[in-house]
């Protein structure tokens, strides 16, 4: 094109030679007492740099699914012992499986999670009983924070219909009103129930 146009010219590029200055035809000319590697000729742009493969390794790994998490909670059902359970939760080791057990059948089928669900359990009573915020509890059960917060969600009104239901005696409250302590009727006179974690 000429300058008037107003484009530039076209770019040339400048090859170097090859440093292998055997032919192709001709097989190589081997010596019986020298050792020598052949190694394919490399051709390349002047502007092209090869990569030092040393230091690019990423072929030699294979890519994780999930890598955003670690789905090995640091924390587990499975792991606690009694002490350690009715720190968590207010509740012994065998009361803790035992609630389990009983409320899985209370249970909706929800999605797939990739929590078990005696972990779910312990995530659920750890938020009740010590207020863990949910980013807290998904760093120690390798979730997501959204999905810790979908596992309390599911679980909380499972729990709440399992106590009103079968685990807490409502009275009538004419009965609460008869048998009701003299301070109570003082200080708490619509109380209907104490809720105490021993």
């Amino acid at each position: 094109e000429t300058p008037s146009s107003g484009k530039p010219p076209p770019k040339r590029r400048c090859f170097q030679p090859s440093t292998d200055n055997s032919s192709r035809d001709e097989p190589p000319l081997m010596d019986s007492e020298t050792e020598v590697d052949i190694v394919p000729p490399q051709k390349c742009d002047v502007g092209t740099q090869w990569p030092d493969a040393v230091d690019h390794n990423n072929c030699s790994h294979k890519s994780k699914k999930d890598a955003q998490t670690d789905h090995t909670p640091s924390l587990s059902a499975c792991n606690l012992d009694d002490k350690m359970s009715k720190f968590y939760t207010g509740l012994a080791i065998d009361s803790f499986w035992k609630l389990l057990y009983t409320i899985m059948a209370f249970l909706p089928l929800a999605k797939v999670s990739k929590l078990a669900v005696h972990d779910q359990l312990l995530l659920v009573l750890l938020r009740l009983c010590l207020g863990l915020m949910f980013t807290d509890l998904s760093i120690r059960f390798g979730i997501s924070r959204t999905t810790a917060c979908d596992i309390f969600t599911m679980w909380r009104p499972v729990l709440a219909n399992f106590m009103r239901d079968k685990v807490i005696a409502w009275l009538p409250r004419d009965t609460l009103k008869r048998i009701r302590p003299q301070s109570f009727i003082e200080h708490y006179p619509t109380a209907t129930c104490i809720m105490c974690n021993v």
